[in-house]
C-alpha cells in the first residue's frame, strides 16, 4: 500500500494548496492524454477487429527480400516466420528468393518478384504479380467449407490464373513488354483475360503479350517456356 500523502509543516497553506493542485492537474492530464491516444496505430486489430482465421507466413528468405505491410507506405526487411495477410506486399531483388506458406499451398518468389496478397480468407487465396516469377505449389484447394473448394487465383497485368486442380504452377510477369507466361508442371489452371479463356493441363504452357488487347503468342509444352525460379 502506498504511503499516505503528507504536507511538510513549514509550507504555507497557500503553497500547499498550489502544490497539491499542480500534482492533481498533472495526473488528470496524463490520464486524459492516454485515453485520447488509444491503442498504438501499428496494431491493425487494436480497434476490436478480429484477426483473420487464415494467415500465411514467410517460411524462407535468401538475399534482399522486403515487406510492405498492409496499411503502411514503406518497405522493411522481411523476416522468416513473420505472419502475412490480405494487403501485404513482398518484393525480392534480383538473385533473391523467398517462400511463403499457408494452409494447403506454398508460393516461391524470385526473379525480382513484386507480389501482393490481395485476399487471404478461409475460402480464397488471391494474389497479384506485378513483375517477376512465382511458383505456386498447391497440395489441396483448402476451404473451411468442405462442400466447396477454395478459390486460388493469381492476377497479372494481362491475365487471371485460377487453379482448378492442385499441382505445381508457375507464373512469370514481364511489365517491360507487357507479357506473361503461365506454366503448368502438374495440376490444371484456367487462364482468362480480354477475349480469351483457356484451360491448361499438366505439361502445357501459355505465353500472352499485350495489355488491354492480349495476344496468345504461344501455347505448347511447359519445357523451356520460362527460366527457373532460383
Amino acid at each position: 500500500m502506498p504511503a499516505p500523502l503528507t504536507i511538510h509543516p513549514l509550507l504555507s497553506e497557500s503553497r500547499s494548496k498550489r502544490t497539491l493542485f499542480l500534482a492533481v492537474s498533472l495526473i488528470l492530464s496524463a490520464t486524459a492524454t492516454a485515453t485520447a491516444q488509444g491503442p498504438p496505430p501499428s496494431d491493425p486489430y487494436a480497434a476490436g477487429q478480429d484477426p483473420p482465421n487464415r494467415v500465411a507466413r514467410i517460411s524462407w528468405a535468401q538475399g534482399n527480400v522486403s515487406l510492405e505491410s498492409n496499411g503502411t507506405s514503406f518497405f522493411a526487411p522481411a523476416e522468416v516466420n513473420y505472419p502475412l495477410t490480405s494487403g501485404d506486399r513482398l518484393y525480392c531483388d534480383l538473385n533473391s528468393v523467398s517462400e511463403l506458406q499457408s494452409a494447403g499451398l506454398a508460393v516461391r518468389l524470385g526473379n525480382a518478384a513484386d507480389f501482393t496478397i490481395t485476399q487471404l480468407t478461409d475460402s480464397a487465396a488471391q494474389f497479384a504479380l506485378a513483375q517477376g516469377s512465382i511458383r505456386l505449389r498447391t497440395r489441396d484447394l483448402y476451404s473451411s467449407d468442405s462442400s466447396q473448394p477454395a478459390l486460388e487465383e493469381v492476377d497479372t497485368l494481362n491475365s487471371t490464373v485460377v487453379i482448378q486442380q492442385p499441382g505445381d504452377i508457375r507464373v512469370d510477369a514481364y511489365p517491360q513488354d507487357g507479357s506473361s507466361v503461365v506454366t503448368v508442371s502438374s495440376g490444371q489452371a484456367e487462364v482468362s483475360g480480354p477475349g480469351f479463356d483457356i484451360v491448361l493441363q499438366s505439361g502445357q504452357a501459355l505465353r500472352l503479350l499485350g495489355i488491354g488487347q492480349v495476344y496468345r503468342v504461344r501455347r505448347g509444352s511447359a519445357a523451356g517456356c520460362a527460366r527457373p525460379v532460383r
